[in-house]
Parts: structure tokens; C-alpha cells; sequence
């Protein structure tokens, strides 16, 4: 797949100058860090959903939830310096995630399969798990640009 990808300030995920945006901030890589102690290097960043994020009432939106840990996933990859895109999303969701929660999201590369990679992700505070995901991102043949 041959395209072209800006990168700005008005991602949803993460985007500073995104007025509807979840504004993501403190992403980190932690390597050697993956589950199970396996090798493999994790990214992580924090998110407390606000009211504004709920579906049902304080039940924060499956939506916002799938977008946190595509977010997370998806930047782990270019954070190893891959340029990829999302292919696929699977969500599964464990327990319902409420309104103020602080939760942390970890993603962390399962498989290099060529021209896509397996990446699974968790969304969990220090004693639940709300949401686990698994992705397959496309490996993009472009130029990827900073917007100054």
C-alpha cells in the first residue's frame, strides 16, 4: 500500500489541538517489559475517562475504549520506527470500565508477519482488566511528514 500520512496535532487519540480529543499525553517505552516477562518492549500511557466519554450512564463507551487501545498500539509500532496503519481491530471487552477510573493502556508486539504486525494490548488499573485487543497493522510504503 502506497500513501501518504501528515502527522498533526489533531489526532483524536493523542492530538494537543484536537477540542474533541482524549488529548493522550505521557506515552512511554518500557523494554524488555512484555507480558509474562517476555522480552519484547511495551508502551504505555495512562487515561482516566471523563464523563464526556460515557455510552450508558458512568459506563465508559466501547468506542472510546477501542480508540485508546488502537491509539496505543499503533504508536508502540512507530515508536520502533515501523510506519504502519490499522488493518484490523479486535476488541474484547471483560468488565464495564466507569467515569473516572484511571486506568493504564499497555500494548506489546506479538508477531512480524512480513507486511503485517500482530500487536495485543491491555487496558487495566492495578486490579482489573476492563478491555484486551489484538491488532494487525499494514506496514506502509510512504513518507511520513511533520507538520512544523
Amino acid at each position: 500500500m502506497t500513501m501518504r500520512v501528515k502527522a498533526d496535532t489533531y489526532c483524536f487519540g493523542c492530538g494537543p489541538d484536537n477540542p474533541v480529543g482524549l488529548k493522550l499525553t505521557g506515552f512511554r517505552l518500557v523494554e524488555g517489559g512484555g507480558p509474562g516477562g517476555s522480552p519484547g518492549d511495551r508502551y504505555e500511557v495512562d487515561f482516566t475517562p471523563l464523563p464526556e466519554h460515557q455510552g450508558w450512564q458512568e459506563i465508559v463507551h466501547g468506542g472510546i475504549i477501542a480508540t485508546v487501545v488502537d491509539e496505543i498500539m499503533t504508536r508502540l509500532l512507530w515508536e520502533l520506527g515501523m510506519e504502519v496503519v490499522t488493518a484490523e481491530l479486535t476488541v474484547r471487552y471483560r468488565k464495564p470500565l466507569t467515569v473516572g477510573t484511571p486506568v493504564r493502556a499497555i500494548a506489546w508486539k506479538e508477531r512480524d508477519l512480513g507486511r503485517y504486525i500482530e500487536v495485543a494490548s491491555s487496558l487495566r488499573d492495578d486490579e482489573l482488566e476492563y478491555a484486551t485487543a489484538v491488532g494487525r497493522f499494514v506496514r506502509l510504503d510512504l513518507r511520513r511528514e511533520e507538520t512544523k
